[in-house]
């Protein structure tokens, strides 16, 4: 198993770790809003968390790779919830993953849903809608020929979330300081949680690779390496 991949799949078992703390067993330490805990209740069933084992076995020593939280058939897609955003409350981050090196050149790519209900009145009854928005990282290819970031307005299969039918999901694309599969995912984490956060989730988990990865993608920020 490539370093690239074995990274990887610890980066997201150290998640799913998270996600069962967080959203399974409702540990106090994550301080979740109920608005938070009410929309998890919602997605939950048309977004179920991938399981462990499942997770696990995506990674594997071939070659070529074909990673994707959906189905093979289309029909079914699992997630992994991280924890709510301090700074963002009642927001519930949904994330997909695909990476394939079969194509060349490879595809990466990591959708990220924040997702809240938001109470509608409505002529003749009153609801909770899904409300969202999302967005896309991935690695270039074509006319981004760079890794970047864009609008998503929902993942591929799941739950009507509203959100904007105008917001474009092609332009603008706004580069990222990603060159694989673990930095593109380290993106995600401190778009959402920040560097103090995110460094301090790296740094728990002890995975030599992973920090050197993050201290890449600081390098960049910093211009140190330029």
């Amino acid at each position: 198993m490539t370093t690239n991949v074995e990274t990887l799949r610890d980066l997201f078992l150290a998640l799913w770790q998270m996600q069962r703390s967080a959203w399974f067993s409702r540990d106090p330490q994550w301080k979740l809003s109920q608005r938070a805990r009410d929309t998890y209740d919602r997605l939950v069933t048309p977004w179920p968390p991938i399981e462990e084992k499942r997770l696990t076995s995506l990674f594997t020593d071939r070659e070529e790779l074909s990673i994707n939280f959906g189905s093979p058939d289309g029909n079914k897609l699992d997630v992994l919830y991280l924890p709510e955003v301090s700074r963002q409350r009642g927001f519930v981050p949904v994330l997909c993953f695909e990476w394939d090196t079969t194509r060349v050149p490879q595809r990466v790519s990591s959708k990220i849903m924040l997702v809240t209900l938001r109470e509608c009145q409505y002529a003749d009854r009153h609801s909770s809608d899904l409300c969202g928005i999302g967005f896309r990282l991935e690695s270039g290819e074509g006319h981004h020929g760079f890794y970047h970031s864009q609008l998503q307005r929902n993942l591929d299969f799941g739950p009507r979330i509203t959100c904007p039918d105008w917001l474009p999901q092609t332009q603008p694309s706004f580069p990222i300081s990603a060159n694989c599969p673990v930095t593109l995912v380290l993106c995600v984490l401190l778009s959402l949680y920040g560097v103090k956060d995110c460094t301090k989730f790296v740094n728990e988990q002890g995975i030599p690779a992973l920090q050197s990865a993050l201290q890449r993608i600081d390098a960049w920020h910093s211009g140190a390496g330029t």
